[in-house]
């Protein structure tokens, strides 16, 4: 192997000791920030850890959107976001559009519900979903191929997660 490209591979190598030292000692949002940047690039499922975490941060962004929706009277709700382009969302007005802009900004890919639930999709997958969902009548929300609910820190918020597969393994073992 010739000089120059042994130089190149020891670059190459320092700069990948580096990153993964910074990785490991930085803050954690920039953990957090790679994380993300990582699970939209290639559309992988989020954790529930991360989840809990995503809520504490979007709460009250969570709940101005719910507190909108059962003010407007709304008993069936359906927004699909476009990730990859600001929409104007016709039909709101200009406080629920500056909301559900906010919601797209970080992440969020659908809201939808029910008079009993709203459901806000943080992560959707072939395979299934995550997100959170608010009970409006208080009890358990009851959503199709949902594998896991946890209680979160607000009353009537659940995080939740959906898989078509686990859940038709787990029918079957019944």
């Amino acid at each position: 192997m010739n000089t120059k490209r042994k130089s190149i591979i020891i670059i190459v190598v320092v700069i990948l000791c580096i990153c993964a030292a910074v990785m490991l000692a930085s803050s954690d949002n920039i953990k957090k920030s790679v994380y993300f940047g990582i699970q939209r690039t290639f559309n992988l499922p989020i954790d529930e850890p991360y989840m809990i975490e995503l809520f504490e941060e979007d709460k009250e962004l969570l709940n101005r959107a719910r507190d909108y929706i059962i003010r407007s009277g709304m008993d069936h709700v359906y927004i699909i976001f476009d990730p990859y382009y600001e929409e104007t969302y016709s039909g709101f007005d200009k406080s629920f559009s500056d909301i559900l802009e906010e919601l797209r900004r970080k992440g969020y890919e659908i809201i939808s519900g029910d008079e009993s639930y709203i459901c806000f999709f943080r992560w959707v997958g072939s395979y299934g979903s995550r997100g959170f969902v608010f009970s409006r009548d208080g009890n358990m929300p009851q959503i199709d191929f949902v594998i896991k609910y946890a209680e979160l820190s607000e009353e009537n918020w659940y995080y939740y997660n959906e898989n078509y597969e686990d859940w038709r393994v787990q029918q079957a073992q019944d």
